[in-house]
């Protein structure tokens, strides 16, 4: 009868120690903050995957007549390949958030070394700034 109370001793201490290292209950993650926005620094064209690699994008031109009209050249920096490519400008507003509707996707082909003016207009006079975004075409 000693080794029966000993082994049941044994099993209720040895149940009690491992429930007390159970892990506490977790509060959900918190997501990391993105240093380039809140630096401000969030690029004006943002090309999606490896996209990037293929493309010369130069400075935005815009101009303004009751609402703002963007203007990006870009090429493709390939020797051969015409690159097949969608884009779609984002407008925003004083506060740094999107302006709905936004444009939709439209296609563009980049023969090689060509330059190709994208062109963009907001739908909203309110439009304060903006962003290309810039993917492979699907």
């Amino acid at each position: 009868m000693t080794a029966r109370t000993t082994l049941a001793s044994l099993l209720i201490t040895t149940t009690l120690l491992l429930g007390a290292c159970a892990s506490p209950t977790r509060s959900p993650g918190n997501p990391m903050g993105d240093k380039l926005v809140q630096a401000g620094e969030y690029p004006k064209v943002a090309a999606s995957r490896d996209l990037h690699k293929y493309l010369m994008v130069g400075n935005g031109v815009v101009t303004s007549d009751g609402v703002m009209t963007v203007s990006v050249d870009v090429r493709a920096a390939t020797e051969k390949d015409t690159l097949n490519v969608q884009y779609r400008f984002a407008f925003l507003d004083e506060n740094n958030r999107e302006i709905n509707p936004s444009t939709g996707w439209r296609f563009q082909q980049l023969p090689p070394r060509v330059l190709v003016t994208l062109q963009g207009n907001a739908l909203d006079a309110g439009a304060a700034d903006w962003r290309l975004h810039i993917r492979p075409a699907e």
